[in-house]
């Protein structure tokens, strides 16, 4: 799992080191990547798809669940 945040992610040049920060990162970073991981909706990689849900705020939409496409 460390490997698939790391690249996806650049989780290994994260600079939060204040309170709890590195620790509310992590988890929202593992709460993203199940969710990409869930949607099969595109056939991407898990960098791809995140960057997808940027770009499109519908895709994004449909990832969180908010919306069916």
């Amino acid at each position: 799992m460390h490997w698939v945040l790391d690249v996806a992610f650049d989780e290994d040049r994260c600079r939060a080191r204040e309170g709890f920060a590195a620790e509310n990162l992590a988890v929202a970073r593992q709460v993203t990547l199940n969710l990409l991981k869930l949607d099969t909706s595109v056939k991407a990689g898990i960098k791809n798809k995140r960057k997808n849900c940027g770009w499109c705020e519908n895709y994004m939409m449909k990832v969180l669940g908010l919306i069916n496409i």
